[in-house]
């Protein structure tokens, strides 16, 4: 069901951050700017994370950059295989967060309301990043399916990321 077992054998994650580095940076300075509070985290989901490493590359990236603001990162993935991989490898458990969850389940948006207010941050998060798995969504289930995604996303989001495939 969409797992893609040592992805980023294939995709090295140093090739796609490069991508991200100037404009995910500059939205994420302006939506830490724009509160007026200085207190609370950044917070951002990465949808189909698979064994993290991206997850994790955007995180260093953002925490050395932006550093007046705590940033939270959860990974969500459907296969507890990779998220396993990726809580295996993670070096920031206090920040960084990986679970199993699919996205397309009816519950999920409430379930990541929920883990939100667990984590005291704002009600939605502020960037949800989706990285090569619109493709499956939409090959597998879909037009309506890749719609219901994007929406779901959105109702969680302040902010999005989507990958174009």
């Amino acid at each position: 069901r969409g797992n893609f077992h040592n992805y980023y054998t294939f995709n090295p994650t140093q090739e796609r951050t490069r991508f991200l580095e100037h404009d995910l940076l500059s939205s994420l300075r302006d939506i830490a700017s724009q509160r007026a509070d200085p207190g609370p985290a950044l917070v951002l989901l990465d949808v189909g994370c698979n064994e993290g490493d991206l997850t994790l590359a955007i995180y260093d990236l953002l925490v050395s950059t932006i550093t007046s603001r705590r940033v939270i990162m959860l990974g969500i993935d459907i296969d507890h295989v990779l998220i396993a991989r990726a809580n295996e490898k993670n070096p920031h458990k206090d920040n960084v967060y990986f679970q199993q969850l699919d996205i397309m389940d009816g519950d999920a948006p409430e379930r990541l309301r929920t883990w939100l207010a667990l984590q005291g941050g704002p009600p939605l998060f502020d960037m949800s990043t989706c990285f090569s798995i619109t493709m499956w969504i939409h090959i597998n289930l879909g037009d309506e399916a890749l719609r219901i995604f994007l929406k779901k996303i959105g109702d969680v989001s302040l902010n999005m990321v989507v990958e174009p495939q």
